[in-house]
């Protein structure tokens, strides 16, 4: 049995051993717990970044639907600086600055290759040899980007980044008067030529508009001659263009396939009218030039 004095002892050295022990754990709880008060501030100013810039960004957008959809006064093009480069104290959170910027976005064609090939055969040899250009759509697209900050540092700051496209626009034409739709311009003036010798051209364009007379954005126009007509011609389009085309009045046959020989290019007299055809919005809409006289090949 100890002595007493010993127990005492030692029960003393215990009980200032816990109480370091506690004084410790408080000390690292407190620490911790700021710690956790600390990041949990900054989440929350992150948070109330994000959803600053997503006001902002919501902002755009609306604007943009009203401005260059259906009714609206603008095309897409138009309009942007309103907001690109402009700082403002968001509504709701005065102490967050929102800061936007918008700049053109490029988006290809999903259909370039479809479009490289002549659909009135589908036959692989009438894909141009050497052609790998892709349609280009650069007037259907802004990346917008909006910067919220609370403080100078960049870890007070958040941006968000998005890519507004082209609104859904209805033409709005009725089918009776469709073909109003479709502006018809000519490198030979207000009209096509009366008529064209051997292997002469002429070049039109096709501007397509709806009911409000805004022009409608990279439409997919598709060109072909009126089957009605006894004459025959080449028309020349590239993909990335594919509102104008050439018209030539040549006709190329191949001669034999098995052979060597040179295909025979020849000029067919008879009329011909060019057609642009455009369908948008379940409307589809055809526009023709003025009858073509063709002079043949002497």
């Amino acid at each position: 049995m100890r002595p007493s004095g010993v127990a005492k002892a030692f029960s003393l050295a215990e009980t200032i051993l816990a109480c370091f022990v506690l004084i410790t754990a408080t000390l690292v709880s407190a620490s911790l717990y700021d710690v956790a008060l600390n990041h949990s501030a900054r989440i929350d100013k992150r948070y109330r970044g994000a959803q600053a810039a997503e006001r902002r960004l919501e902002e755009i957008r609306s604007w943009s639907v009203s401005q260059h959809g259906t009714n609206g006064s603008l095309t897409f093009d138009q309009g942007w600086e309103a907001f690109h480069g402009v700082t403002i104290d968001d509504p709701e959170e005065t102490s967050y600055s929102v800061t936007s910027t918008i700049e053109p976005f490029n988006l290809y064609s999903p259909s370039s290759e479809f479009e490289l090939a002549n659909f009135a055969a589908m036959e692989d040899e009438n894909v141009p040899e050497g052609v790998t250009e892709r349609r280009v759509l650069p007037a259907s697209a802004y990346r917008v980007i909006v910067l919220a900050t609370w403080g100078p540092s960049a870890a007070e700051q958040v941006t968000t980044t998005t890519v507004l496209t082209d609104p859904c626009r209805r033409l709005g034409w009725d089918p009776a008067n469709a073909e109003d739709a479709i502006q018809l311009t000519y490198s030979t003036g207000s009209a096509p030529p009366g008529s064209l010798t051997p292997e002469a051209s002429f070049t039109v364009d096709a501007d397509v508009k709806d009911i409000h007379g805004q022009l409608v954005k990279n439409p997919v126009v598709q060109w072909y001659l009126d089957n009605d007509r006894t004459g025959s011609g080449t028309i020349e389009t590239t993909p990335n263009l594919p509102t104008r085309a050439t018209f030539i009045n040549q006709v190329t046959i191949e001669r034999d396939p098995t052979t060597s020989s040179d295909d025979l290019v020849i000029s067919v007299p008879g009329e011909v009218r060019l057609v642009a055809r455009v369908k948008m919005g379940g409307l589809e809409v055809v526009k023709a030039t003025p009858p073509i006289q063709l002079l043949g090949t002497p």
